[in-house]
């Protein structure tokens, strides 16, 4: 990102940055605990002492001090996968007494959504934070009733007091690090130790093992469905839109092998599976609790090729317009604009955005279209292309 200068060493310093930016959506940010459990701890699989938590619990508070909007876990990436229910409790304590939220993305895997969800559960009922669940969704190869379980759990949790909501990536697609479907041993040490795993011919046996064993991540059988969608190397760009098992072809690799050795060339290369189910979809989309989001990149689909092309990073909007709205009459119109705009803005408790009134700032930037415009959204393959724009727009009042 020419012109960034990327010195910042606080949330106070970042948010400096973006007001000298000017960018031209709206921008604000968490404190997040893979950030702080690798400054304070590291990379490896163990619990803090009791200094290292007090120092976490601080920074926590320091972030919050400075414009942080609340607290957020990725518990399907490390180091946060290595933390126990105990320490999320007593860092999301801290966003509790602060009065400030906690989002957290959970952890997938062998565990399965259920116990997941009910960990995040767990957490905001002992600390007494507010709870939103990042990307609540079952399964793709279960049932539709899995997603009334998922809504069960959710309502029971309210009936207990407990503050709930969640948000939902509508695409059946999905996008994230490769590595993360690799066992949890394998990723001590952070991306240097889960590289040594691999070129250690016992590990990356060990790992295969894991990775095809029966109840493996069901999305691992079907390599001509693993799109990568995201590298970190730009001379790697043009890996971006193919099939894993497209690019073993050319490699004369195995599918595995050549997932795992993108491993080693690239680091935290994206795939982009299918792993979500229309009908999930629809039932997760209609409930109150719900809040559809993009989850993706803002960025030149073309420039910044290499960032991740998933359709969701321009198409999320269009199709719950579109497809929703429109289409299938899941949603009224009225109610998915509130939940694109203010809803999302009152969770995260600014008051001047969402909403179009006098005393309102977002008045003076928004986007009009008609209904029967709205386009069908980008896809995957080929290339995204971003959707085309409202029938007007106004931005910061022009």
């Amino acid at each position: 990102f020419p012109g960034v200068d990327w010195t910042w060493t606080s949330i106070g310093g970042y948010g400096a940055a973006v007001e000298r930016a000017r960018p031209a959506t709206n921008v604000t940010t968490f404190i997040g605990h893979n950030t702080l459990r690798r400054f304070v701890i590291g990379s490896d699989d163990r619990a803090p002492d009791a200094a290292e938590l007090r120092r976490m619990e601080f920074l926590i508070e320091e972030a919050i001090d400075e414009g942080a909007r609340g607290f957020t876990t990725g518990l399907s990436y490390a180091p946060g996968l290595f933390a126990t229910t105990d320490e999320l409790v007593t860092l999301a304590g801290v966003a509790a007494h602060r009065g400030v939220p906690y989002h957290t993305h959970m952890r997938y895997g062998d565990a399965g959504v259920v116990a997941s969800l009910a960990e995040a559960l767990e957490t905001a009922e002992r600390s007494g934070v507010e709870l939103n669940v990042s990307h609540l969704y079952p399964r793709a190869v279960e049932d539709d009733a899995a997603a009334d379980a998922l809504l069960a759990m959710l309502d029971d949790a309210r009936s207990r007091g407990i503050e709930v909501t969640f948000d939902l990536t509508i695409f059946e697609r999905g996008g994230g690090a490769w590595v993360q479907s690799l066992p949890v041993w394998a990723r001590d040490g952070g991306m240097a130790g889960t590289a040594a795993a691999i070129r250690d011919p016992a590990s990356r046996t060990r790992i295969i093992e894991a990775l095809t064993a029966p109840g493996a991540d069901h999305w691992l059988d079907d390599w001509d469905d693993q799109i990568v969608c995201k590298v970190n190397r730009p001379e790697h760009a043009d890996l971006a839109g193919r099939s894993i098992a497209d690019i073993a072809r050319e490699r004369g690799t195995s599918p595995m092998d050549t997932a795992l050795d993108l491993v080693l060339e690239d680091g935290q290369w994206w795939v982009s599976p299918t792993i979500k189910r229309q009908a999930h979809l629809d039932k997760l989309i209609a409930s109150p609790l719900c809040v559809p989001i993009g989850d993706g990149f803002a960025h030149h689909p073309e420039r910044h090729r290499a960032l991740g092309i998933m359709p969701k990073s321009f198409g999320t909007f269009p199709l719950v317009l579109g497809s929703y709205v429109r289409d299938r009459g899941v949603l009224t119109l009225a109610d998915a604009i509130r939940r694109i705009t203010s809803e999302p803005a009152r969770r995260l408790g600014i008051a001047d955005r969402g909403r179009l009134a006098e005393d309102s700032w977002q008045t003076s930037s928004c986007s009009t279209r008609r209904p029967s415009r709205t386009g069908r959204p980008p896809r995957i393959r080929p290339l995204v292309r971003p959707g085309s724009r409202g029938s007007w727009s106004v931005a910061r009042g022009r």
